[in-house]
């Protein structure tokens, strides 16, 4: 289904919701938007994988024109540039992926699974992931992950705007290692990337 907005206004909490009256923020303000008639869209926007989407980040295009959830996501710029290429290499991803463990859950900028072995593929622009806290905190998740049987993939911001062919071969390569792409359609099956212009493939055993 898809909405239009008809109107925004600003409202007490307290009038929208009277039968909280006395709540701690009673008398804060609050956006009051209000719908037009709900429109059915022309074609369901379907999920290929089984998986829990808490809240998605788009743009109004991109809900209207997207064939498959992955093409709703409108993230960072760096993910943007690697959605792109992931796409053009046919290389078929889950974006902002959930993995829940019992110490904790994340979301994966890029899930992409193998036969043998998962890959979390993580676009880390400088500013969220440069401070010594940041870097703690990564490789406590890259850990977790990692006992979970995922293979953590993390690239730059120089990597991504500078070296973006090497970073996508080594996915390629990697996804090979652990026995090629997951047939999204057949989950028995998988199938190996090319890793230059002449249609070799390589192998790992």
């Amino acid at each position: 289904m898809v909405w239009s907005g008809k109107k925004t206004t600003v409202a007490k909490r307290k009038e929208l919701l009277p039968n909280e009256a006395f709540h701690a923020r009673a008398d804060e303000d609050y956006y009051k938007i209000e719908f037009e008639e709900l429109s059915e869209l022309s074609q369901p926007i379907v999920s290929h994988r089984h998986r829990r989407v808490l809240f998605i980040t788009t743009t109004f295009s991109r809900f209207i024109n997207a064939r498959e959830l992955n093409d709703v996501f409108y993230e960072s710029p760096l993910e943007e540039i690697f959605w792109e290429v992931l796409q053009s290499e046919k290389i078929s991803a889950e974006r902002q992926y959930m993995v829940e463990t019992e110490e904790d859950f994340f979301f994966l900028d890029f899930a992409i699974f193998s036969k043998q072995r998962n890959i979390d593929v993580e676009c880390d622009g400088d500013k969220h992931h440069s401070t010594k806290p940041d870097v703690k905190r990564d490789k406590r998740r890259n850990n977790i992950l990692e006992s979970k049987g995922w293979s953590v993939l993390r690239y730059t911001t120089e990597d991504i705007t500078k070296h973006l062919d090497r970073c996508v071969h080594q996915v390629k390569e990697t996804i090979n290692r652990y026995g090629g792409l997951q047939d999204i359609e057949d989950l028995s099956q998988s199938r190996y990337l090319s890793l230059n212009d002449h249609g070799q493939l390589s192998l790992f055993d």
